[in-house]
């Protein structure tokens, strides 16, 4: 759908967990052009050059270039610039094809973003726990160089019920058929001290950086969901996002999370 969402993704565990906030019913409106088909809607990263322009859009939301055109032949869509929305780095499975316990994949996102973006990586290594209220762990890791150190990079993760901070980052939480679950965010890098945290709730999470936009379903629940958005303290080039999101049956606590040095 040209959506401008590469290397967004979405976690589904009794009710969605990280989710697309877009709402689709009316092509090409303000709402569809400048919030429902970009960056901003998605589980993302971001990067704000104050003085990029998006085609036919008002705001700038920071994400991903916006590409309206179709390739011609399947040539044009392997060769040409415009569609080049990554490149595939490395990923593995295993051990067992059948239920494999990890699932691994990296994708150099440079080429999806304008040319405020000199390098960019996002892996992900996806771990079957299989453990009683313990299903599943993800490790996320985003490697991001802007071309300018005062681009503000964002770490965002969008959601559709309150979340609840914590003092490793944020806890998603979903309910469906009776039954809970939660996504336990748990930022590594940046450390908290290096770090800052805004939720977006409601009407502001459809604001994007002061350009309001309405949903064309005000019932529905993307038009209340919320956008949490991690972010350096310190302006430069190159950031580290490492990020530990553990899938939790109701109210268990997560798995502790240790890391070291090498």
């Amino acid at each position: 759908h040209q959506h401008a969402d590469a290397g967004a993704f979405q976690i589904y565990c009794r009710g969605m967990l990280a989710a697309s906030l877009a709402q689709y019913l009316f092509y090409g409106t303000p709402y569809d052009m400048n919030f429902c088909k970009r960056s901003i809607a998605q589980s993302m990263m971001l990067a704000v050059d104050p003085e990029e322009k998006f085609l036919w859009n008002e705001a700038n939301d920071g994400g991903a270039r916006f590409v309206l055109a179709s390739p011609r032949t399947p040539e044009q869509a392997r060769t040409d610039p415009v569609f080049n929305n990554g490149k595939v780095v490395a990923c593995s499975f295993g051990p067992s094809p059948q239920r494999p316990l990890f699932s691994y994949y990296a994708a150099n996102l440079v080429g999806a973003y304008s040319a405020k973006i000199s390098d960019y990586q996002r892996q992900f290594c996806f771990l079957n726990l299989s453990a009683p209220g313990h299903p599943a762990a993800i490790i996320v890791l985003d490697d991001m160089t802007t071309a300018n150190a005062d681009f503000k990079k964002y770490w965002q993760i969008n959601t559709l019920q309150p979340p609840t901070m914590t003092d490793a980052g944020v806890r998603l939480h979903s309910e469906a058929f009776g039954l809970t679950s939660a996504l336990d965010v748990n930022m590594v890098l940046p450390p908290p001290a290096e770090r800052a945290v805004e939720v977006l709730s409601g009407e502001k999470s459809t604001n994007v950086f002061g350009r309001q936009y309405t949903p064309p379903n005000p019932t529905a629940p993307e038009a209340h969901g919320h956008r949490i958005m991690f972010s350096p303290q310190q302006a430069r080039k190159n950031d580290v996002f490492l990020t530990v999101l553990q899938v939790l049956d109701g109210a268990v606590e997560p798995l502790p999370c240790v890391t070291s040095a090498t």
